[in-house]
């Protein structure tokens, strides 16, 4: 096959079936400076990336647990249909995560730190592993506020954080050492 770099899906209106409406169009940030760039997929199309998100995930997250508290540091796919991030993560949790622990810790109006506490506390508290995932940047606020709060948790056994992009065009740059 042939491999599409990156940038391409900066430009706008990459689809390749132009004879079939998407299914569903992601869009980028916008933050590299080049406009909002849109990623168009047909019905195939996204399935195979829910099939791509899920098959890595359970590779490489969630291979030894069995439904953890996922908390996810991005807004709802309700909430942000067009963040790819959000599609992905809420595709996992739904897939592998505690459904009645796992939830996002952003909401319309910013990090949601009593959500994060509720499901971490419950994750500590029943010997159940946590997984937190997001972007840096989301770590490095939320890595502010808890040491502003003096507040941490010792989890269980098994949890584990994913760090799953970076800083982009972000005021604030952290590197990975010293995230970690």
């Amino acid at each position: 096959g042939r491999v599409l770099p990156d940038g391409g899906f900066k430009r706008p209106r990459l689809y390749l079936f132009p004879d079939h409406e998407p299914a569903r169009v992601f869009c980028t940030s916008g933050t590299t400076g080049e406009g909002r760039g849109r990623a168009a997929y047909s019905a195939r199309g996204l399935e195979l990336m829910r099939t791509s998100i899920l098959r890595n995930a359970q590779r490489s997250i969630v291979h030894d647990l069995e439904k953890p508290v996922i908390v996810r540091l991005v807004p709802s796919e309700q909430d942000a249909p067009e963040m790819v991030m959000a599609y992905g993560m809420q595709q996992i949790a739904e897939a592998f995560g505690d459904p009645e622990l796992s939830a996002c810790a952003v909401s319309p109006s910013g990090f949601d730190f009593a959500r994060l506490r509720r499901g971490l506390d419950a994750a500590s508290a029943g010997g159940q592993p946590a997984v937190l995932i997001g972007g840096s940047f989301a770590f490095v606020n939320l890595c502010d506020r808890l040491e502003a709060e003096g507040r941490s948790w010792r989890l269980p056994a098994g949890s584990r954080v994913v760090d799953a992009g970076g800083f982009k065009t972000r005021s604030r740059h952290v590197d990975v050492d010293t995230l970690r």
